[in-house]
């Protein structure tokens, strides 16, 4: 019977993966603060895109750019608090993998009478 089963050294010997997975954080400030950075800079590139013709602007254009400013600042402490969420990013083998899965009879049927 010995034979037929590993000792218990063996099987130590044997194990070299780790045990645990590697827990990432669910929600990280540094996530969100790097998106909102990014965006920023994103804004302050269209302003000096903008500002390249300041001078051709109508008396109110200031006013424009400053409206367009701030909603865009909006939106980015909007979307701050998603940002700081992990995801996990879809592959596109992953994507090819789920529509050319083999389906059942049911889920035709169900495709077929949703279109």
């Amino acid at each position: 019977m010995k034979v037929l089963f590993p000792s218990s050294e063996l099987k130590q010997q044997v194990r070299t993966f780790p045990l645990k997975k590697k827990n990432k954080k669910n929600f990280s400030m540094k996530r969100g603060a790097a998106f909102f950075l990014e965006s920023n800079l994103f804004v302050l590139l269209i302003l000096a895109i903008l500002l390249i013709n300041k001078n051709d602007w109508d008396e109110d254009g200031s006013i424009i750019v400053f409206i367009f400013i701030s909603g865009f600042e909006l939106l980015f402490m909007l979307l701050f608090i998603p940002a700081c969420f992990f995801y996990e990013p879809v592959r596109i083998k992953r994507i090819i993998q789920s529509i050319f899965k083999k389906r059942e009879k049911n889920e035709w049927i169900g495709m077929a009478l949703a279109f």
